[in-house]
């Protein structure tokens, strides 16, 4: 007597596909009208602009357009004076060492923190008030 060992997979392609009930089928439905309308509200220019790869940066412009440098336009020598300072190496070593001092300072600060002076995590502002005054006394 030949014994029939039970099979583990299904013996018709119609047994794999599974079941769809209608609320799947609805669910598909609204989500592909979803997108075909915002397909549709999206203009063939924007389309031709967002092209899903690099956006050449004529097509950023049109995107984000930039307005140009404001200048001043009274005290030109002034701006012009500061500007320079702003951009010689002894500027930018003292700005990198403002900078790292300020950040040496623990300034951490929680979203429901009570008022000053009752809540104590606000005394961890102090050295770095401290800091602000030593490093610019002038301001």
């Amino acid at each position: 007597m030949e014994s029939k060992e039970p099979t583990l997979l299904p013996t018709s392609a119609a047994s794999r596909a599974p079941k769809r009930t209608w609320a799947s089928r609805l669910v598909r439905l609204v989500a592909l009208a979803a997108v075909l309308s915002t397909l549709h509200c999206i203009s063939k220019s924007e389309l031709d602009i967002l092209d899903f790869g690099v956006v050449s940066s004529e097509d950023a412009a049109k995107l984000c357009p930039q307005t140009g440098p404001v200048r001043p336009t009274g005290h030109s020598e002034l701006y012009s004076q500061v500007g320079s300072l702003l951009e010689t190496e002894d500027y930018k070593l003292r700005a990198a060492e403002w900078l790292g001092g300020a950040v040496r300072e623990p300034t951490e600060s929680y979203d429901a923190m009570g008022p000053i002076g009752e809540d104590p995590r606000w005394e961890t502002f102090g050295p770095f008030h401290e800091y602000l005054l030593k490093a610019f006394p002038l301001v």
